[in-house]
């Protein structure tokens, strides 16, 4: 597929769906016998499911009804990710922005290197986000902050994960030289939760605990037993210093994640 759009603004409408290639109305008429028929929800929610069945509308953040409702923050991003009508062919000419959020068709191709990456072989780390888990040290956590925020408390959570012990392997994989990618991904849910993760980042680290014996031949300068203990760590005085209130704001709405020997992560959980 090639990744960009024909010139022709009629077509437009028909290119600019979402990953399920259907506009709204198509939506409807194809899940109508397995999803829509099968509800049981008041008469405004079916109203309301059948405008957008797929739930890929785009919305952008500063569109003119979120500023007549005065909606939030959490609430104008809700849609940002919708792809349906994310790239419009048209914009107001009198809006200082263009209210789109890509230029390009959306694929699947996440890292555009023109190639769709079917395999299925990764280390798996599961973390359990319920509110009784989360106490320092169970659950990987080793530091909590708390902050004040606009009046209501708001935990900022260190995780440090063991790479190399995951929890399931799936696939064929084996060891940790060439990782490219991070899937997150969230399960069981019964409501809403929002999960702060502006900055989400991996990072090497010149520090590497070595795997081999000691005793080996070449070694022996050094009689040290393999069970030694040696814990990489990096905090940094952004998200996690000893600092004043400005370091509890900023831990609030910020994540880091550095990747040595362990994972670190941090998030604000509400």
């Amino acid at each position: 597929m090639l990744p960009a759009f024909d010139n022709s603004p009629d077509s437009r409408r028909n290119q600019d769906v979402g990953l399920d290639g259907l506009r709204n109305e198509e939506e409807a008429d194809f899940f109508r016998s397995n999803f829509i028929n099968r509800l049981s929800v008041s008469q405004n929610a079916l109203q309301e499911i059948l405008r957008d069945p797929s739930n890929d509308n785009f919305r952008y953040y500063l569109d003119e009804e979120y500023d007549q409702r005065d909606a939030k923050i959490l609430e104008r991003y809700k849609k940002f990710n919708g792809m349906e009508g994310n790239t419009p062919i048209t914009a107001n000419n009198n809006l200082p922005f263009t209210p789109s959020s890509s230029n390009f068709p959306d694929n699947e191709d996440l890292n555009n290197d023109n190639t769709i990456n079917e395999l299925e072989s990764y280390y798996e780390y599961e973390i359990d986000l319920r509110p009784g888990n989360l106490e320092v040290g169970r659950n990987y956590i080793v530091d909590q902050q708390t902050a004040n925020v606009a009046g209501e408390e708001v935990n900022w959570y260190l995780f440090r994960i063991p790479v190399r012990t995951p929890d399931r392997t799936i696939g064929d994989i084996t060891g940790f030289n060439s990782i490219r990618f991070m899937r997150t991904y969230l399960t069981d849910f019964e409501q809403p939760v929002v999960l702060r993760m502006a900055n989400f980042r991996l990072v090497g680290s010149q520090w590497r605990v070595f795997q081999e014996s000691l005793f080996e031949r070449g070694f022996f300068q050094v009689p040290e037993p393999d069970v030694s203990n040696l814990t990489v760590g990096v905090v940094n005085i952004e998200e996690n210093s000893q600092g004043g209130p400005d370091r509890s704001l900023m831990c609030s709405h910020r994540a880091s994640c550095e990747i040595e020997t362990t994972w670190h992560c941090g998030a604000a959980v509400e």
